[in-house]
């Protein structure tokens, strides 16, 4: 893409372009945007998803019942592995969850 971009400002008749791209995707980070490839920059907010979202539910579920077990030891991995801890832990170590509404407001 940002091949492209700067190909379409190098013609003689341009006369501008316009590059979109998402927060946090490839575009958002490391590009420099010096002289006449950025004159403005406009960022748009991307939407929560929906509150009531069957997997977004599950997963408020998920973690209010977690924080309320005494049980519950959560993942150190994010919920992305095999749910085991990659460190040794030797000593009692608090491991603070989130809540359900804290993870949407943070993460969702």
């Amino acid at each position: 893409a940002i091949s492209e971009y700067k190909k379409l400002l190098s013609t003689p008749k341009s006369t501008g372009a316009i590059l979109m791209g998402v927060c946090r995707g490839k575009i958002s980070e490391g590009i420099d945007f010096s002289d006449d490839m950025c004159r403005a920059v406009i960022v748009t907010g991307l939407p929560f998803a929906p509150y009531m979202d069957p997997k977004v539910k599950l997963k408020r579920e998920f973690l209010d019942a977690a924080r309320a077990s005494a049980k519950a030891r959560p993942s150190i991995d994010g919920g992305f592995g095999n749910g085991q801890l990659s460190v040794k832990v030797t000593a009692p170590t608090i491991i603070k969850t989130l809540s359900g509404s804290e993870w949407y407001n943070q993460q969702a």
